[in-house]
């Protein structure tokens, strides 16, 4: 953990090292108050030995708890992240997580989604495959079939309206269940990086993949537009 502007070093690009947590609930990189974490290398939690709480990890925490300071920063680089829960997670004013670790991450979500910044943090992600359902429809992260969790109200990636997420590389999200665009409207998006009101930039660099039902493509306004139809032809939806 990197707290009061510490420094914790994981590795680096010269010489790598792979992390591994294999209990619930565990926090790879925690950067705290203007402290700042590298992690240089792989990073793989699946719940292997967790019975409970699942699909609740994180890759990368940054927070800020102390007033008149800036919040953490988390750097991952190189590697890959293979993770059940959250690659990133922006809490408080200049907290950020950056995932600048190319696009092979693999996400099986939680009720958390795979990216979330809130109260004015920011997280950018480099790409990768996020799934986002109830029951895991590949292998890349848990065994295909394995139950996750229910997503009926959850988000893939989630950004309030003091925050923000950057998608900088290619971006998959394949998702049967829970809420593509929660409650916003065309200017929270922007296909490339230039707007300063958008919640979320490159937005160009996802491809949604519906590989269920149960998917509410767009909330707005009280009403709930709901695709209830096949998956068929549905491999490139892009915003």
């Amino acid at each position: 953990m990197g707290d009061n502007k510490g420094v914790v070093n994981a590795g680096t690009s010269a010489n790598t090292t792979t992390t591994t947590a294999v209990n619930y609930k565990s926090i790879i990189g925690f950067a705290r108050d203007e402290g700042v974490v590298n992690i240089h290398g792989d990073i793989e939690a699946i719940d292997k030995n967790a019975t409970q709480n699942k699909f609740e990890n994180i890759a990368g925490l940054a927070t800020k708890t102390v007033a008149g300071a800036a919040g953490g920063t988390v750097n991952i680089e190189d590697g890959s992240i293979k993770i059940s829960g959250m690659a990133g997670f922006a809490s408080g004013t200049g907290s950020v997580v950056n995932v600048n670790n190319g696009t092979a991450n693999k996400i099986q979500t939680g009720e958390n989604g795979a990216l979330a910044a809130v109260d004015g943090g920011k997280v950018n992600f480099n790409g990768g495959t996020i799934y986002h359902e109830d029951k895991a429809t590949s292998s890349d992260v848990v065994t295909a079939g394995t139950a996750t969790v229910n997503h009926a109200k959850s988000t893939p990636f989630y950004a309030d309206d003091s925050s923000k997420i950057e998608f900088k590389g290619a971006t998959t999200i394949n998702m049967a269940d829970g809420i593509l665009m929660p409650g916003t409207d065309a200017t929270n998006y922007d296909g490339g990086n230039t707007s300063a009101t958008a919640k979320y930039l490159g937005m160009n660099n996802v491809t949604v993949n519906l590989t269920g039902d149960n998917v509410v493509l767009r909330t707005y306004n009280g009403v709930t537009t709901n695709w209830t139809s096949g998956t068929t032809g549905t491999t490139s939806i892009k915003k």
